[in-house]
């Protein structure tokens, strides 16, 4: 009787392993796709708010107004080095359209950059 008892609880616990071991798997895999589609959706935050930016940007090099709310969002979504650019900018003491194309540029590369990091995040969610 011992013998046979012994063998269900053997059994049952052998069979139970494949569940298991899947369970955990379907788990780490989960959390793996959860975080590329928290990433993916932060890219796209951060690519629309960027070219939101940058269109408006254009304008605000030229005209010297600056939008409380492209720079709101630039400041709390952009990189360290694209809010840089754009203080660089501001705070010059000579601010010429030569300026403003390079201060424009440099932004457009922060921008880049960063967008760059995000989908470098992306793909390292997947290794």
């Amino acid at each position: 009787m011992t013998d046979q008892l012994i063998s269900v609880l053997v059994g049952a616990i052998v069979a139970s392993i494949v569940p298991v071991y899947t369970l955990i798997k379907s788990t780490e895999k989960w959390k793996i796709e959860k975080r590329a589609d928290l990433l993916k959706v932060k890219y796209d935050r951060v690519e629309k708010i960027y070219g939101e930016c940058l269109a408006k940007l254009g304008k605000v090099y030229q005209e010297e107004e600056i939008d409380s709310d492209t720079t709101s969002s630039l400041l709390v979504f952009g990189s360290t080095k694209a809010i840089n650019a754009f203080d660089e900018y501001v705070n010059a003491a000579v601010k010429d359209a030569a300026s403003a194309k390079i201060a424009y540029f440099k932004m457009a590369i922060a921008a880049k950059e960063h967008l760059a990091e995000i989908a470098g995040q992306i793909e390292s969610a997947f290794k």
